[in-house]
Formats: C-alpha cells, structure tokens, sequence
C-alpha cells in the first residue's frame, strides 16, 4: 500500500468511519483507529463549542452538541486551520432548526463577529488629515473588517443577554429581515 492510499484511507476512516478502510489500515479488532476517531471529533466537537459559545448557551449543551455532530457528519473539515471549521455551522442550524431562525442569525452573528475579529487591521482615520483631503475625488472605503448580518430575529439582543450573563428575552421574529452592521476598531 502506498503512503497515498494509507492516507487516503485513514481521511476515509475519520470522516466516513468506512470499514472497508479501516480493515486495509489496521487489524479489525485493533483499538487504535477508535482512539484516532474520537479524538478527531473531540476536537471539532471543541472547536465548535468554543466558537459559538452564545449559540450553545441559547441551545442547551445537549442540543448543541447533537447539531455539532450533525455538523461533522455532514461536513468535514477542508481548510488548512481548524478555526475556518466554523464557518459553516450557521446554514447547518438553520436546517435542523427551519422554525427557529434565531438559532442560526445567533450563530451568524457570533461567526462573524470571531471572522472581524481576526481580519485585517485598518489605520484609524485622522481626522487632521480630512482637511487635506480633495473632496471632489476623494473614496470612502469601509474598514476591511466591516460585514453586514442579515437576520429574521433578536439575535442580537440574545447575544448580548447572553454575554452579559444576563437572562436573554423571548425569542421573536422581526416583523421584516434586517441586517447587523459588524466591524472591528482596535479590539473592539
């Protein structure tokens, strides 16, 4: 077996838990590929946990980590760093929870406020400097940072209880979907 087809079918096994792979890496009764596997989705199961902290709160530790492994079945990771691993939870939630949109607009809204977190600095504007500025061309470019949030429901008056360690209101649903406006300035 060649090194390309033993990690072909040891991504098989963690991913899929194929049999058929595992027989060709390991004797069947062999207990390690259970190690691997567990520890495999421990660690997603963590990474998830972590980035969306507010969302797992609002849902319980026990239907949280139900969708988290939901989550993993259905997608596994594909980006160099596990932190890019969460990116797609929020369209996972808004399917194993259609009737409750607060569920995936709080998990939207806690993805993007980790992606602003983590995006690119941007100098602070001097305001001595608009003097300076010709007017009739100048460009106005919003902080690379900033992102728009839609969202059907008081997500983020959720949020906020949330993190607060406040009790978060009743969910509701807006009478029309709105956007949230996020940015980063400095750490905040």
């Amino acid at each position: 077996m060649s090194l390309l087809a033993l990690q072909q079918d040891f991504r098989r096994w963690l991913v899929e838990e194929a049999p058929e792979a595992a027989e060709r890496i390991a004797r069947p009764d062999a207990p390690g590929l259970g190690v691997y596997l567990n520890n495999y989705r421990g660690q997603l199961m963590s990474c998830l946990a972590q980035s969306f902290e507010a969302t797992r709160a609002w849902l319980g530790e026990e239907a949280f980590d139900g969708a988290a492994a939901t989550h993993i079945d259905r997608l596994p990771p594909h980006d160099w760093t596990i932190d890019a691993y969460a990116i797609g939870l929020p369209e996972t939630l808004d399917a194993l929870y259609p009737d409750d949109p607060e569920v995936g607009d709080l998990a939207r809204l806690e993805r993007d406020l980790g992606l602003a977190f983590v995006g690119e600095d941007c100098p602070a504007l001097d305001l001595g400097a608009l003097a300076e500025v010709d007017w009739d061309s100048a460009a106005i470019h919003l902080v690379p940072t900033f992102t728009l949030v839609p969202v059907r429901s008081n997500a983020a008056a959720i949020w906020s209880a949330i993190r607060a360690e406040e009790t978060p209101p009743a969910a509701e649903i807006l009478p029309e979907p709105a956007h949230l406006a996020l940015w980063r300035a400095g750490f905040s």
